[in-house]
């Protein structure tokens, strides 16, 4: 039932195509969800009670919320 060129065969290729973008932005707002984890908890064993670490501290926490929330 496929056909070659610009037939049906082409709208699977882009129908796969999509899905595999869609996986990669999944994989890549994860990796950087984890990422985001790694320097939260780095700022936090840093010294959480100082007023840099804690300015840090939470806007990565919001970064990381809001990533959350879009997965």
């Amino acid at each position: 039932m496929a056909e070659s060129g610009y037939g049906l065969a082409g709208w699977e290729w882009d129908r796969r195509n999509l899905s595999i973008s869609t996986g990669l932005r999944r994989a890549s707002a994860v990796l950087l969800r984890y990422h985001m984890k790694q320097w939260s908890a780095a700022f936090h064993a840093a010294g959480a009670a100082s007023v840099n670490n804690q300015y840090f501290y939470h806007y990565y926490q919001e970064k990381i919320d809001r990533l959350n929330k879009n997965i």
